[in-house]
């Protein structure tokens, strides 16, 4: 994601001021840096209602995304990472059970909520 984009620049920002807790502006740190560190992956900035996001591409795919709440970040392993075989579904429902792992059957996704830096630390060594 080219930061200098303003329209980037903008999503990034609503999404870092949605978060209420420090720990979880951290998390959202981390993810940022370490993923604009990987050069196989492309972040891409975008609204999605009320919300902004942050997908995750590799190979042209939206195989992640993540948004955040006042809470905690909602990360978002996509259909695509699974189809691409990048990540096995019941790896990540056994990896990820303390954090709250949620199965969306109908649009193939699962998510979880990353509450810390440790948190987003795991996810992004998990998807490497």
């Amino acid at each position: 994601m080219a930061m200098e984009d303003k329209t980037a620049q903008y999503h990034v920002q609503r999404i870092f001021d949605r978060l209420g807790d420090e720990g979880v502006k951290r998390a959202f740190n981390v993810l940022i840096d370490e993923l604009q560190a990987q050069t196989k992956f492309d972040l891409e900035a975008s609204s999605r209602g009320a919300y902004s996001a942050i997908n995750v591409r590799h190979n042209h795919d939206r195989c992640y995304a993540f948004r955040g709440t006042k809470s905690w970040i909602a990360w978002y392993f996509r259909k695509p990472a699974f189809q691409q075989r990048l990540i096995d579904r019941s790896g990540v429902l056994q990896h990820f059970a303390e954090l709250a792992p949620f199965e969306s059957v109908g649009a193939g996704e699962i998510w979880v909520k990353i509450k810390n830096p440790a948190d987003a630390h795991r996810v992004v060594e998990f998807i490497l």
